[in-house]
């Protein structure tokens, strides 16, 4: 049970290092095999972006830029708080149960994800103009003020 929670904290350190570099200035490679290889954008094109945007405050540009990824950072917490009460007050399910569950989930998941990337598709995330990086940038690598560095 703990290898899970592992491997997303090292996917989001992981994720954190490119955000943080891009928003310094840098310009972080194509990491998306699907888009190196095709060209054409996945479901989470427009991920970093729509990260910097949030982290900036540009909650309606981040959400232009990738619906999915923007919804998941605002509502994960929500989330998780959900789940967490839902196990504590709900009995333990029989495993016919838990299947039926899982399976529910996991079709709403790929339904999601569909829509998420026809979205993307139509409105490729390069195409958008986000403020939110500038200043994130601002706010990270500040100008050398007055007494200098």
């Amino acid at each position: 049970m703990l290898l899970p929670w592992a491997l997303l904290a090292i996917c989001l350190a992981l994720y954190a290092c490119v955000v943080a570099y891009e928003a310094r200035g840098g310009h972080a490679p194509v990491l998306c095999v699907f888009r190196a290889t095709t060209g054409t954008p996945c479901p989470t094109c427009g991920a970093t972006r729509a990260t910097l945007a949030l982290a900036a405050g540009e909650v309606g540009a981040a959400l232009r830029l990738n619906p999915l990824i923007a919804g998941a950072w605002l509502l994960s917490p929500l989330a998780a708080a959900a789940v967490l009460a839902w196990r504590r007050r709900t009995p333990r399910l029989g495993h016919h149960a838990q299947a039926r569950l899982r399976q529910a989930a996991l079709s709403l998941l790929l339904v999601v994800l569909a829509a998420n990337w026809a979205y993307v598709l139509r409105h490729p995330p390069e195409l958008e103009n986000n403020g939110g990086e500038a200043r994130l940038r601002a706010v990270l690598a500040p100008e050398a003020g007055p007494g200098g560095r």
